[in-house]
């Protein structure tokens, strides 16, 4: 039985808000920066739940680092787009470990009362920054200068690469993610045509849930 509201602890942790913006720009020239971006998807978030006030109460914001356009620190200017002023802004190095991981840490620290609520985003914007400089276009995006730092950069403890990786190209998820794969279907005692098909079932049922999204890309 789920408890009831009396009986909930205070300090329990809990997603208030989510939110997504999907950016489908054909000139590169009209679309948003990445930080605009997170902004905009938290604006969509509050807009769900409380409004300016749910953003207001945030005292931490926490972006993983953004690829397809460097900051200093992206949290700052998410802050300054929707005007707010959250005690701590946090950004990460690279790894794909780091929604899941800021989204612990916001958990841990709210049950101890040492926070009352995080904004945790992510955003890029490969397809605009490729196409601008297919095309020679400077976008204007925001280069915060030097001495501009976050409250605190999160690190792994560990090398993303290591040196055999790099020696024998298996760095990107495309190479690294079909060793997983092989690895497991031979672990499980799969031909790799029985792996073929039963990924393609699991794929078929992806584009079913993809073809009513409005936000997957194709």
């Amino acid at each position: 039985m789920a408890p009831t509201t009396a009986s909930l602890d205070p300090r329990t942790p809990v997603v208030v808000a989510v939110g997504q913006v999907s950016q489908r720009a054909e000139d590169p020239t009209q679309a948003l920066q990445p930080t605009a971006l997170l902004a905009e998807a938290a604006r969509t978030a509050a807009d769900a739940d409380g409004g300016h006030a749910l953003l207001a109460g945030l005292d931490t914001l926490a972006v993983i680092r953004i690829l397809s356009h460097r900051y200093r620190d992206p949290a700052a200017l998410v802050a300054a787009d929707l005007g707010i002023t959250p005690a701590r802004t946090l950004t990460t190095d690279d790894g794909g470990n780091y929604p899941q991981m800021l989204l612990n840490r916001a958990c841990l620290e709210i049950q101890a009362g040492r926070s009352e609520g995080w904004l945790i985003g992510g955003a890029e914007t490969w397809r605009s920054r490729n196409a601008a400089h297919a095309a020679g276009l400077d976008l204007g995006w925001t280069d915060q200068p030097e001495g501009v730092e976050p409250t605190e950069e999160v690190r792994n403890p560990h090398k993303l690469f290591l040196p055999h990786e790099i020696d024998r190209r298996a760095i990107l998820p495309a190479e690294v993610y079909a060793l997983f794969e092989n690895a497991y279907r031979a672990a499980k005692g799969w031909t790799i045509d029985e792996h073929r098909d039963r990924l393609g079932r699991l794929w078929s049922s992806f584009s079913e849930v993809a073809a009513t999204n409005p936000h997957a890309w194709i």
